[in-house]
C-alpha cells in the first residue's frame, strides 16, 4: 500500500471514531442498562467482527471517502517507518476499523429503535369502555348462571311400583328430607314467636323450580337476615327468662335437705343410697326422667317401660360421676345447670337455650363385667 492508501485508511479510521463518538453523544443513557444486554461493549464489538462481510466492509470504505473535508479535525499523517508498511500492521489497522465501524452500525441502529419507540409513546392512550365492558360481562355472566325452568306438570301421587324404582325412590328420598327440615325450621320459627304459612313456603319451592322466583337473591338474603335477627332476639330473651329460672330454682333445690354441691358444679340429692358396691367394670341398668325446671317433662323411661344398660365408663361425665355415689338399686335427683346440659343452644323444640334440666336416675339392676355393654329392654310387668 502506497503512502496515499494509508493516509486515505487512517482519515477513514478517524472519521469513524468521530462519528463513533457523535452517536454516542446522542445515545440515551438509559440505553447501556443491564437489561438490554448482559455482554460487555468490547465483547459484542469482538463477536461482530468476525461476522462481517466484504459487502459492509466496502460499505465501511464508501463512508470514509465521502466524509466531507473540515467536518472534523484530521491528525496530519505519520512518516512512512518501516513497521506501518508491514502486513502486521495493516492487518490490524483493518481490524481496528472494522470494529469501530461494526460499532457505529449498532450505535445508529440503537438510535432509530429508540426514535421508533418515542414516537410510539407519542401516541394517545386508548379509551376504554370500562361501564360497557361491565355490563356486557354481567350480562354474559347472569346469562350463563340463569337455570333452564323446570317441568311445571302437576305433582301427582307416586305409585308403590314406581317408588320400586331406584331412581325414583332416590328422588323421592330427597324430598322427604328437605321436607323434614322445613318442617324443623318452620317449628322452631314457632317456638320464637315468628309464624309461618305452609302454603306460602310451598309457593316459593314451586315458582323456584319453573325458574320463576318473584324475588331477587338480594331481596331473598334481606328476608331471611331478618328472619335471623328476630330468631337471636328471641333466643336471647328466652335465655336470660331461663337464667333466672334457673337460678330461683337452683336455690330452692339447695334449701332442701340432703341436696349437695358436686365438684363438676351440678346439684344432686340422693333419695336412696342403695346396697351392694358396684364395681368399677360392671353393667349398669338405669331409667332416667328428664324434665325442665317448669315441670315439664321431657322424657320418662320408666313410663315408657325401657331400661338402659351400659358400663359405668360410657356414660356421660356428670351421670357417671352422680351413679358412682350409688349403690345397687339405689336413686338421687340432679340439677344440672346449662353448661354441663344443653348449653346456650338448648335442644329445639322442648328444650330451650340455657334451660337448667333435672334429671330423676333410678339404678334398676347390675351385672357382671361379661354382660353386653348396652342393650335397651322392656321392663318387666
Amino acid at each position: 500500500m502506497n503512502i496515499s492508501g494509508q493516509t486515505r485508511l487512517r482519515q477513514s479510521r478517524t472519521i469513524s471514531l468521530c462519528l463513533l463518538t457523535i452517536a454516542a453523544a446522542g445515545y440515551p443513557a438509559t440505553e447501556g442498562r443491564a437489561s438490554d444486554t448482559e455482554i460487555p461493549a468490547i465483547l459484542q464489538f469482538a463477536a461482530q467482527y468476525h461476522m462481517m462481510t466484504k459487502t459492509e466492509m466496502d460499505k465501511t470504505n464508501a463512508v470514509g471517502k465521502a466524509a466531507k473535508p473540515g467536518s472534523t479535525s484530521l491528525p496530519p499523517p505519520a512518516p512512512k517507518t518501516e513497521k506501518s508498511t508491514t502486513s502486521a500492521w495493516r492487518l490490524n489497522n483493518d481490524k481496528q476499523l472494522l470494529a469501530l465501524n461494526q460499532a457505529l452500525q449498532a450505535s445508529l441502529q440503537r438510535q432509530k429503535r429508540l426514535e421508533q419507540e418515542n414516537q410510539r409513546l407519542k401516541k394517545p392512550p386508548l379509551k376504554l369502555d370500562v361501564s360497557g365492558a361491565l355490563a356486557r360481562g354481567w350480562g354474559a355472566l347472569k346469562q350463563q348462571l340463569t337455570l333452564p325452568p323446570l317441568p311445571t306438570e302437576p305433582i301427582r301421587a307416586l305409585t308403590r311400583q314406581e317408588l320400586n324404582q331406584a331412581d325414583i325412590r332416590q328422588d323421592y328420598a330427597a324430598g322427604i328430607s328437605l321436607g323434614n327440615e322445613i318442617l324443623r325450621m318452620q317449628s322452631e320459627h314457632q317456638q320464637w314467636g315468628i309464624p309461618g304459612d305452609r302454603r306460602t313456603i310451598l309457593a316459593g319451592i314451586r315458582d323456584l323450580f319453573a325458574g320463576q322466583a318473584r324475588l331477587n337473591p338480594g331481596e331473598v338474603n334481606d328476608a331471611l337476615a331478618a328472619v335471623d335477627r328476630q330468631v337471636a332476639a328471641s333466643r336471647e330473651k328466652m335465655r336470660e327468662q331461663q337464667t333466672r329460672t334457673g337460678v330461683a330454682y337452683q336455690a330452692s333445690f339447695m334449701q332442701q335437705k340432703g341436696s349437695l354441691t358436686a365438684d363438676m358444679g351440678y346439684g344432686y340429692r340422693i333419695d336412696y343410697r342403695g346396697k351392694g358396691k358396684i364395681a368399677s367394670d360392671a353393667i349398669i341398668e338405669v331409667a332416667v326422667k328428664e324434665m325442665r325446671v317448669d315441670g315439664k317433662v321431657i322424657q320418662d323411661m320408666d313410663a315408657g317401660g325401657a331400661l338402659l344398660s351400659q358400663r359405668l365408663d360410657e356414660f356421660p361425665p356428670v351421670f357417671r360421676d352422680a351413679l358412682a355415689r350409688l349403690e345397687n338399686h339405689g336413686s338421687m335427683t340432679l340439677l344440672v345447670p346449662p353448661d354441663l346440659a344443653y348449653g346456650e343452644a338448648g335442644y329445639p323444640p322442648d328444650i330451650p337455650p340455657g334451660a337448667y334440666m333435672i334429671y330423676q336416675i333410678r339404678i334398676s339392676d347390675v351385672f357382671d363385667a361379661d354382660t353386653p355393654t348396652l342393650r335397651a329392654k322392656a321392663k318387666s310387668s
